[in-house]
């Protein structure tokens, strides 16, 4: 049995004894929310996909545990969703000990202050889990540094979204973050970041982690990536296929090196290697120089066998024309003439809403520029 949603309080009545939902859909609001708490305990044993839109910032303990205080099990909920969207931050849940709720969850999605005290969504559930949303912020912290033993063992997680957070990472947390991420990064397949102080630490632990990476696909928003950094992140995910970031400098180790020597000392590192990288998209564009994202192409066309595309922001005409006849004009330079394979093309295009530099070694499987 399926419910697509739940939202009438007279439908959540009629809900309450099916003890056969397999799918259900809450809406999460002040008048409604012990019906709604009440029909997901009845249904407990049969859930196996629980999503949660959250109107009200009511305490959610109540979907784990009945009036008096005893606890639901949910065997075979693989999926569970938790949003947002009320502006209130929820109540607290005081700690649930000695209970495993979600034993065989393979996804676990709330990108939000966590309201709970402890780790009781990730209890027991380290092996199985493979897709999570997290807000790393001070709670998340707290609970990840006092329950160490949601850090330990192999995990399976392969995709990891951490959402926008403006934590400022003490010391004290910086080897919790470090354990965390170096516990599950070598067995992530994608991995979505959104603040400068997490990409800080990935850097950090990616430089000096001797471990092989299976990363195919890496996004950072928010996130400022020298190009030399980048040059070191390919380096030690040589499997990325898929990018997006914004590259906004050179690079602090730059300092006093000319523009073709730091391309050739990169391009020295990284041609060797058997990059992946097919395709990069850079994420914002408003701040980011046509000379360091045309370094960039050249950089990248010239290392990456796979790269056919760059998606570029489309904030004017002007400026994705500007950066690609910079990186033509590159291309034909003395400078960097001999690091770029004298049989590959380049042209313009435009999917909305990205302008699109393609790459390719024959001219008939490009897509011409339009410049009217």
């Amino acid at each position: 049995m399926e419910a697509t949603s739940v939202k009438q309080t007279h439908t959540i009545e009629h809900l309450v004894p099916a003890n056969s939902l397999t799918r259900l859909f809450c809406q999460w609001k002040h008048d409604n929310h012990q019906l709604v708490a009440q029909a997901i305990r009845a249904n407990a044993t049969s859930l196996q996909y629980l999503v949660i839109f959250i109107f009200s910032p009511t305490n959610i303990s109540s979907i784990i545990l009945d009036p008096t205080n005893r606890a639901s099990i949910f065997p075979n909920l693989s999926i569970l969703s938790l949003s947002k969207l009320c502006n209130e931050e929820l109540e607290t849940v005081p700690c649930i000990p000695d209970v495993v709720p979600f034993p065989r969850l393979t996804a676990l999605e709330m990108g939000f202050t966590c309201p709970f005290s402890d780790d009781v969504l990730l209890r027991g559930n380290h092996g199985t889990l493979n897709e999570l949303i997290i807000r790393l912020d001070y709670r998340t912290m707290h609970i990840l540094s006092t329950y160490q033993s949601t850090l330990r063992g192999p995990s399976r997680l392969s995709y990891l979204v951490i959402v926008k957070t403006d934590l400022e990472i003490s010391k004290q947390y910086a080897h919790t973050i470090h354990t965390f991420m170096s516990n599950i990064i070598p067995q992530l397949k994608k991995l979505f970041i959104n603040g400068q102080n997490i990409l800080e630490h990935l850097l950090d632990l990616l430089t000096h982690n001797p471990v092989y990476y299976k990363l195919q696909r890496l996004v950072m928003f928010s996130c400022e990536i020298p190009l030399v950094q980048l040059a070191t992140l390919l380096q030690k995910i040589p499997t990325l296929k898929r990018l997006t970031c914004d590259v906004t400098s050179l690079g602090h180790e730059a300092s006093g090196m000319g523009l073709a020597p730091l391309i050739r000392s990169l391009h020295a590192q990284l041609k060797p290697l058997k990059l992946h990288l097919g395709e990069w998209t850079i994420a914002c564009g408003r701040a980011v120089s046509v000379d360091i994202t045309a370094l960039s192409i050249i950089l990248l066309a010239s290392t990456c066998p796979h790269l056919k595309s760059v998606y570029y922001p489309v904030q004017s005409e002007d400026e994705s024309l500007k950066v690609f006849s910079r990186v033509c004009m590159l291309q034909q330079s003395g400078e960097f003439r001999d690091l770029v394979d004298s049989n590959m093309y380049f042209s313009l295009t435009t999917i909305s809403p990205y302008s699109v530099i393609r790459i390719s070694t024959s001219v008939f499987n490009l897509n011409l520029p339009k410049l009217y």
